[in-house]
């Protein structure tokens, strides 16, 4: 990362850092700016940033996490945690742990702790199995979001189902298992731009900054449903079969979850029938 693109972030948040010194005070140790949110190029407009609070004792108390939230803009979404909390996050080398790692900037380190932890070098294992599930339950969140009509986010959780399926894909494909890439543009890399993962990213990412309507949508989201299967080789159903089988029950699904399963993705559809009880089935 260049010195003025640190310079903007740390800019950018210094509100956040302040009021993180005003709630927790000397038992601060750091602020760590984490996700999308942290790649300026990459982030949504309007989007949530993730922020870890780092203590050097303890967890913060619950009037410290209300004070800290009265005081904050809405969209930022903080995780508390001590210093020991860090680490064993670290050592488990959850999808946490790889996002911190390798997809953070550090806002503020009083004395460069944190900033070492970070800096070193962990085993993923466990972050590529939360990855793969992530890649499939952003699928169902995409289906879910699509039938409230809020097309926006349903193009938002298809492109972090393709881009988690994509890095898994470069994870599978190192001899050592290393590290994906985390920035759009250096996982578009591995392709070309008229080849089907390429064109379909792209096409996500253009949507979650500009928006679309409803069959746009609907195209997308079928896309990405054909490429995250092929991608992490399981069958499906196509996006129409799932869409008529709603539309032959004459609901509108308020909850849908996708999971793993058998070499397939399940689907699971419910919905508020006419007495006010959740019902649903399974594909």
């Amino acid at each position: 990362m260049d010195e003025k693109l640190k310079k903007l972030l740390k800019e950018r948040f210094a509100g956040v850092v302040e009021a993180a010194k005003e709630v927790f005070g000397d038992n601060l140790e750091s602020v760590v700016l984490f996700g999308s949110a942290s790649r300026p190029e990459d982030a949504r407009p309007y989007g949530d940033v993730n922020i870890a609070i780092i203590l050097k004792r303890g967890r913060p108390r619950m009037d410290e996490k209300f004070h800290f939230y009265s005081i904050m803009e809405r969209f930022i979404v903080p995780f508390f945690m001590g210093i020991e909390d860090l680490e064993r996050l670290l050592a488990s080398g959850d999808l946490y742990a790889f996002r911190l790692t390798k997809d953070s900037f550090v806002l503020y380190d009083e004395e460069g702790r944190v900033s070492k932890l970070l800096s070193k070098e962990y085993s993923f294992e466990k972050a590529w199995v939360q990855l793969r599930k992530l890649a499939v339950a952003s699928l169902g969140i995409a289906l879910q979001n699509y039938w409230r009509g809020a097309y926006g986010e349903a193009v938002e959780s298809a492109y972090k189902s393709l881009k988690a399926a994509l890095q898994l894909l470069e994870v599978s494909r190192s001899s050592e298992r290393s590290s994906p890439a985390t920035l759009d543009r250096e996982i578009l890399r591995n392709y070309n731009p008229k080849d089907i993962e390429a064109r379909v990213f792209n096409s996500l990412r253009l949507a979650r900054i500009t928006g679309l309507n409803r069959d746009d949508c609907r195209r997308m989201l079928d896309e990405t449903l054909r490429l995250v299967s092929s991608v992490l080789g399981v069958e499906s159903r196509r996006f129409e079969e799932i869409e008529e089988k709603v539309r032959s029950k004459g609901i509108v699904p308020s909850i849908v979850k996708a999971w793993e399963e058998g070499g397939r993705i399940r689907w699971g559809i419910y919905y508020t029938d006419g007495e006010g009880r959740i019902s649903g089935f399974e594909l």
